[in-house]
């Protein structure tokens, strides 16, 4: 009989009732087993596991800033500081990179617990989302990454995280201390990748709309995060002329997303397309197309920038209905769900379809948990959800449609993974039938 009692005692169960942290820290360990286990094998096997080809320029960024103590090296216009300086810190040694991008990542499923909390969602639906990211294939692989990633999914997280609380906080003081939080965490996003750098304007209306008492704390989570930005504005237009956060976007548009507009329209190959494009840019700035390099357009001037979105936004308005049909197969792509297309072989290939299928499951899980936050009428944890993946998609699918493959929407998992919590819990309810109110027990 005692050992029977012992044994209850250990139960998941019970161990869920009376000390779900003790759950959670197994969930934070498996992350982090998963994701070191992954990277450091990949890495091991092959480097393009773990580096989509951008990873060269990080780390010339990071041996610049330890032989000469500056951000003066003209790729620092691409891109921006966090993840180079968490590369000089490793040493520029790729394991080192591979076990903190770990570690950084693991902390995505203790944070998406706190986050669920904070939303209301109760123990077990917020263990079940924390687990769902703890596991997510390409969360797992795309936080053990020689990338910036992990560092901005812990940034994301932790702002909303952070002005949660500043909305709940009980004082004006406190409220103000998570707005200066906020604003940090947002920074550490933006200049690990500059795609966050935008979100804090919609954030900060919504929450002044939930409660207008804390317009001090988020006016100090605006000016902070305007500021922290302003000073890496600064910095390029002082040191390279160019007063920009990052040029990456304005490249990513012209040959990520005009690119792909003009092949569908026209017909063209991807050599011929990219050939037009790059003659086009060349010919408005006057310079001789046979000499064109786009990939020195990465670190772009004024000029450069303004010629690239100028045949950009021509593209997109001499075929608009070309620019409108690359939505669904960009959407696709971002959220893969769809092999790739090629070569077409690969349309064969089984080992895509465990992954697409995780990928939609979690997906309609997700869409199908926010219908019924919806009918409930729990608006906080709705809007929350719906304003990340609505800020993050839409942004993605406005520069680029070409070459996704889940890396881009990752940052996301930890919105969708609670919105999948509250969508299983339901499901799980109605086939017990044993209710007719499942998210309000989430």
């Amino acid at each position: 009989m005692i050992l029977v009692e012992r044994l209850m005692r250990l139960s998941p169960a019970r161990l869920l009732e009376e000390r779900p942290g003790t759950l959670l820290a197994a969930l934070t360990l498996l992350a982090l087993a998963l994701r070191l286990a992954w990277g450091l094998l990949a890495l091991a096997s092959d480097v393009a596991l773990v580096d989509q080809g951008d990873y060269a320029s990080y780390k010339l960024t990071a041996q610049h800033l330890l032989e000469h103590g500056d951000f003066n090296d003209r790729l620092f216009l691409v891109r921006p500081p966090a993840f180079p300086l968490l590369i000089a810190l490793a040493g520029l040694n790729d394991t080192v990179v591979i076990a903190l991008n770990a570690l950084a990542g693991a902390l995505l499923a203790p944070l998406t617990w706190l986050l669920a909390r904070r939303l209301g969602l109760r123990a077990g639906s917020a263990l079940l989302a924390a687990l769902l990211v703890a596991i997510d294939p390409l969360s797992v692989r795309f936080t053990a990454f020689l990338g910036p990633e992990a560092l901005a999914f812990v940034g994301t997280l932790a702002l909303m995280l952070c002005l949660l609380a500043l909305l709940q906080a009980r004082t004006q003081r406190r409220a103000i201390l998570w707005g200066f939080a906020a604003a940090l965490m947002l920074l550490l996003s933006v200049y690990a990748r500059p795609a966050s750098y935008l979100i804090w304007s919609g954030l900060a209306l919504w929450l002044l709309m939930l409660n207008r008492r804390r317009w001090p704390a988020l006016l100090a989570f605006v000016l902070i995060s305007l500021a922290g930005m302003q000073l890496w504005v600064n910095h390029n237009a002082a040191a390279f002329g160019n007063p920009s956060l990052s040029t990456i976007g304005t490249w990513t548009m012209t040959y990520y997303r005009a690119m792909p507009v003009l092949r569908l329209a026209t017909g063209m190959s991807v050599a011929e397309s990219e050939a037009q494009i790059t003659a086009a840019v060349a010919t408005r700035l006057g310079v001789d197309p046979a000499q064109a390099d786009r990939h020195r357009w990465f670190a772009a001037s004024p000029e450069e920038e303004a010629a690239l979105n100028h045949i950009s936004l021509a593209t997109f308005r001499d075929y608009p209905l070309a620019w409108l049909a690359t939505f669904p197969t960009g959407l696709l792509r971002f959220f893969d769900l769809v092999p790739p297309l090629s070569p077409r072989s690969e349309l064969l290939n089984p080992a895509h379809y465990p992954r697409l299928l995780w990928n939609w499951a979690l997906l309609l899980a997700a869409l199908a948990g926010l219908w019924r936050l919806a009918r409930e009428r729990r608006w906080l944890i709705f809007w929350c959800v719906f304003l990340f993946v609505g800020y993050f998609t839409a942004g993605t699918l406005a520069v680029k449609v070409a070459a996704l493959n889940g890396r881009e929407s990752r940052i996301l998992i930890p919105f969708l993974a609670i919105a999948a919590a509250c969508g299983l819990q339901w499901l799980l309810t109605r086939l017990r039938r044993t209710g007719t109110q499942p998210v309000e027990d989430a």
